[in-house]
């Protein structure tokens, strides 16, 4: 029975190590199908025997030897404990002689306690089989007189239950300090917040990967996800979706299926459209709640033990039941269909787990997992990733696409699966030459004497600076990412890069910075001595399919970088806040509130522990999407790591380095970041142009004269980027016709252009200062420098350092005097011009890039604005509450609840939640108040008398403006002056400025504001109300 060569190579590995180790606590980290509870046989086995040898150490001598095996559900351990299985194994015999046995699993005694406690008498060792719910009910343990010394625990991750943590308390703290732990399971938790954790220290691993490539011991995973359209604008229904899944599944040897769909009335719900398209099939229902018969009429219905020893053509629903643990024969297939996208990693590992075992007929090729609305591939790699831990520069998964047709519906079915990548590696360009960049120029340098300098000498330094490589590599991203599910995904720049002429001829950028007159020194010059960034800016929804690609081309090559996030005034008072023990959320509303400050001592050690913590380093979060690449592999030296200094897994692994770390070590960054205006327009313009590809050289529709009047009145509100109050104040006062009007319409609202904001028009706006490249310029012009020279000093200027701000300014006073042609301007203003390069500004090269896509969406919305309004709802994310899209898109005539959008296809738990919703918007006896407060919309009625919400208004009466609206948006600055951005009436919105005192707490709580005040502005309105008798909300 002992003798380890009956076990397979890694469970022997596991015994020995426990034995090794002295049966010291921790976690057996195997997948599940990979034989451990033989593995736990073993040890119980050897642990009996080194206790009948004395050859283990006790504080105290065991009377009797008591040893706990939980598992977490009783029909497991009904499994385990089989006679015959055990008999077949040698266990049987040795489990009766050696052990008086209390087996909870079957036989449910009230008085347990009590009987293991009398069992002592009988001076035999004692096994308590016991599932972990019954054993953690109600605490009946902590009556356990005699201490328990060895628990062996299968699927041991439920520590993070409180019940577990609670047991293992009551276990260390009360019952036996020595008590020796031992879990069990392919997803162990390693969470720091739980205080005592006996499976922290991996004993042993043996993961998927190792099972499935290594070993062959389970079967390979291929799990596949739909997308009905490249932008999930299309949905399917369930009977649709019933007749993909049959399609897939053709190849399953046994096509038996069990089905996840998280809600009990699901079930119900979705096997009466699944028996008419699985028509030869057999169907079970398994959930916590009986069900009658009556409700299953025409469905042939079997019970579970029948499902259970079904050979082929079955399917199991359930809601949540049978997710860990159970071992069903035969099973090939699972569905997730609960339409959940981002489900945690245990949950996903554990259900995969029941179709990964192999079948004793030995047909099985492979588990079959569905989960159909995953939100991508990248996504279901993250999954597994902490389940693979898997070796670095090793990426051992393949993608693919296969289509299916179903009712005039083309459906995409991603499938991802594993493999030994034997792909060779692929290196970074070596020595680039001059001919080799322009033979990737995908535009026609045209022939200028202008152009020719220009990138003769922007060459000259790229190569230099021996950038040349890195273009080439972002060049490939590009190559990579044109087209993602056969469409052509477009791309816009961040940043400076649009400034080089070399990137616009390598389509890296779309800015002509000749036409534009922007400086190729804000991206790189003589007097850099760090590498510059690439920012490119992908449809949101189509970024992780991006990363997917970067790490397939260079697997274990490339590194997300950090944030260095430290505290900061709010963050740091926050904190000391719930360190004087403030708890609960705490709002930035809350953080001045002396009502949550009860004394003067409180509010000093506040203050103290503020000041302390104010710029400390406060801990690592993701960057938003810079990447590194590391030719010769990441240094495991920087790699994320947990508190216990485990490596954090994911697919594309998180170093802790930040920007600045990357820029000292001079290495190149590449951002690839998310933008939802992108995705936004990709999708209006494929429905208005289906057969045109976006271009955003295309300016045909700059100073469109339909877009010039809407944005000139301040119709702004969807236009993603350019939304917000301060802009609409920018597009009425300057009324944009070109790129340049709009690139200084989103430049004006940041703060180092703060005193273009006086300018009333477009002329005006260009005596200031608005960009980097305006600094750059009148550098160049006031000292007579190079343009080189002047970005170095710009530089200096913008950064927070007080000496090299002095430095700066004197080698601009001495070259200012020192120039014989310098223009007619004095050096003060000079200065004065300068004095904001401190703050966040745009670099020109930026804001003509965001200038092309904004022109792009704002012609949609002026004249598509039926596509413009659904695209708009599919993606965009506002800042306004959520009734000012939806009533704007129902203006256009987009109903916000069409099925068709795909923000409507969400989860089965948001769908039961959003009933309470659609009850109280439907319901017109709920006055539109109460439907506003309570459901963020009101039931609008379709009639031309009452188009906005009741009882809203504005108009001027005398020097005064009366008005009453709801609010859209709502600021409250450090100095408790409120902006609220109100809607009055049908496409007609307000400002209102006012002290926060006026509203008193409920600034939180209101849904509009009604009274009357001054005009600050007349177009657009800006009201002021300084007197609390002026103003109220409701």
């Amino acid at each position: 029975m002992l003798e380890l060569d009956r076990l397979r190579p890694h469970q022997k590995n596991a015994v020995q190590v426990t034995l090794n180790n002295n049966f010291s606590s921790g976690v057996h980290f195997h997948a599940t199908g990979t034989g451990k509870s033989w593995i736990s046989f073993y040890i119980l086995s050897y642990f009996y025997k080194k206790y009948i040898d004395n050859q283990l150490c006790f504080t105290e001598e065991p009377d009797p030897l008591i040893v706990f095996w939980i598992c977490e559900r009783k029909s497991i351990l009904k499994e385990q404990f089989d006679r015959n299985i055990l008999a077949e194994r040698g266990f049987h015999e040795f489990l009766k002689k050696s052990f008086n046995i209390i087996n909870y699993s079957e036989n449910k005694s009230k008085s347990w306690v009590s009987s293991i406690n009398s069992a002592r008498f009988w001076k035999k060792p004692i096994l308590v089989i016991i599932n972990r719910g019954f054993l953690t009910s109600q605490n009946k343990y902590t009556r356990i007189i005699s201490p328990i010394h060895l628990v062996l625990h299968d699927e041991c991750h439920s520590i993070t239950n409180n019940s577990t943590q609670e047991f293992y308390t009551w276990l260390f703290n009360k019952n036996n300090i020595d008590a020796k732990c031992i879990g069990f399971s392919a997803t162990p938790s390693f969470d720091d917040k739980i205080k005592i954790n006996p499976f922290s220290n991996i004993l042993s691993k043996f993961t998927i990967y190792n099972g499935c490539i290594e070993n062959d011991v389970i079967l390979k995973p291929v799990i596949e996800r739909f997308d009905v359209s490249s932008d999930k604008s299309i949905s399917l229904t369930q009977h649709e979706l019933a007749q993909c899944i049959i399609q897939r599944i053709i190849d399953q040897p046994y096509k038996k299926i069990i089905v996840w769909a998280g809600m009990i009335h699901f079930c119900k719900e979705i096997i009466h459209i699944w028996k008419d398209i699985f028509i030869d099939f057999e169907f079970c229902i398994d959930t916590s709640v009986g069900y009658s018969e009556k409700d299953y009429q025409g469905v042939n219905l079997i019970s579970y033990e029948e499902f259970y020893h079904k050979k082929t053509k079955a399917i199991i629903f359930c809601a949540c039941k049978h997710k860990e643990g159970s071992d069903i024969p035969n099973l090939d297939t699972c569905v997730f269909l609960d339409y959940v996208e981002e489900r945690g990693h245990q949950n996903f590992v554990q259900c995969a787990g029941r179709v990964l075992r192999k079948d004793k007929q030995g047909l099985k090729k492979n588990g079959l997992i569905i989960d159909i609305k995953a939100k991508s591939t990248i996504k279901l790699c993250d999954r597994l990733c902490e389940a693979f831990q898997l070796p670095r520069n090793i990426f051992p998964w393949k993608t693919n696409k296969e289509f299916v047709s179903v009712a005039n519906k083309t459906v995409t079915v991603n499938i991802l699966t594993i493999n030994i990548n034997n792909k060779p590696e692929e290196k970074l360009y070596d020595k680039v030459t001059f001919s080799d960049v322009k033979k990737r120029f995908v535009r026609k340098l045209p022939n200028k004497d202008i152009y020719k300098s220009r990138l003769k000498r922007e060459v000259l330094i790229i190569i230099k600076k021996k950038l040349a490589k890195y273009l080439f590599q972002a060049m490939d991203i590009l190559d990579m990412t044109k087209q993602i599910d056969n469409e052509y995904i477009p791309h816009v720049t961040r940043g400076s890069c649009g400034s080089s002429l070399v990137c616009y001829l390598l389509g890296i950028s779309h800015v002509d910075p000749i036409i534009h007159n922007i400086s190729f020194a804000r991206f790189l010059n003589e007097f850099r001595d760090n590498l510059p960034d690439i920012d490119f800016d992908f449809p949101y929804n189509k970024r992780d399919e991006i990363f997917l690609k970067l790490q397939n081309k260079w697997p274990g090559k490339i590194a997300r970088i950090s944030n260095h996030v430290h505290y900061h005034e709010k963050s740091a008072r926050r904190e000391a806040m719930r360190r004087v023990g403030i708890k609960g959320f705490i709002g930035k509303h809350e953080l001045y509130d002396n009502k949550l400050i009860k004394d003067n001592v409180t509010k000093e050690k506040i203050e103290r522990i503020t000041k302390e913590l104010n710029e400390t380093f406060r801990g690592y979060s993701l960057h938003c999407g810079g990447i590194v690449y590391y030719e010769d592999g990441i240094p495991e030296n920087l790699l994320m790591k947990d508190k216990q200094e485990r490596i954090v897994f994911n697919t594309i692994q998180q170093i802790v380095h930040d920007k600045r770390d990357v820029s000292s070590e001079k290495r190149f960054k590449i951002d690839i970041l998310s933008s939802r205006g992108v995705a936004q327009l990709l999708e209006a313009y494929k429905n208005v142009y289906p057969n045109k590809l976006l271009s955003f050289e295309d300016e045909s529709h700059i100073g469109d004269k339909k877009t010039c009047e809407m944005l000139a009145r301040g119709d702004n509100i969807g236009i993603t980027l350019a939304e917000s109050p301060l802009i609409r104040k920018a597009f009425i006062k300057l009324k944009p016709k070109t790129l340049y009007d709009m690139a200084v319409c989103l430049s004006i609202i940041r703060p180092a252009a703060s005193q273009a904001k006086q300018a009333e028009a477009i002329e005006d706006a260009k005596k200031y200062l608005i960009f980097d490249d305006d600094a750059i310029y009148m550098i160049k012009y006031a000292t007579g420098c190079s343009e080189d020279k002047a970005d170095k000093l710009r530089r200096m200027l913008s950064k927070a350092d007080n000496v090299k701000i002095h430095e700066a300014k004197k080698i601009i006073r001495m070259m200012f005097y020192a120039n014989e042609n310098r223009p007619n301007i004095e050096l003060k203003e000079v200065f004065k011009n300068l004095d904001g390069l401190r703050k966040y500004s745009f670099c020109k090269s930026h804001a003509y890039s965001y200038a092309q896509l904004v022109w792009h969406i704002a012609f949609m919305k002026a004249h598509h604005p039926k596509e413009f309004w659904k695209a708009t709802l599919n993606h965009n994310q506002s800042h306004y509450r959520g009734w000012v899209h939806k009533y704007e898109a129902h203006r256009a005539g987009i109903n916000w609840l069409d099925h068709t959008l795909s923000r409507n296809d969400k989860s089965i738990y948001t769908k039961a939640r959003n009933k309470n919703t659609n009850s109280i918007l439907t319901n017109n006896n709920i006055a539109p108040d109460i439907q506003l407060r309570k459901t963020g919309y009101w039931n609008l009625p379709n009639t031309l008398n009452n188009p906005f919400f009741p009882d809203c208004y504005g108009f001027k009466k005398d020097e005064t403006f009366i008005f009453r609206g709801i609010l859209a948006n709502l600021r409250i600055y450090r100095n408790f002056q409120c902006n609220a951005f109100i809607g009055i009436g049908e496409g007609k919105y307000i400002e209102v400025h006012f002290p926060k005192k006026c509203i008193g707490s409920v600034a939180s709580n209101i849904i509009g504001l009604k009274g009357c005040g001054k005009f600050k502005i007349h177009n657009p309105i800006i009201i002021e109300c300084r007197f609390q008798n002026q103003i109220e909300a409701f």
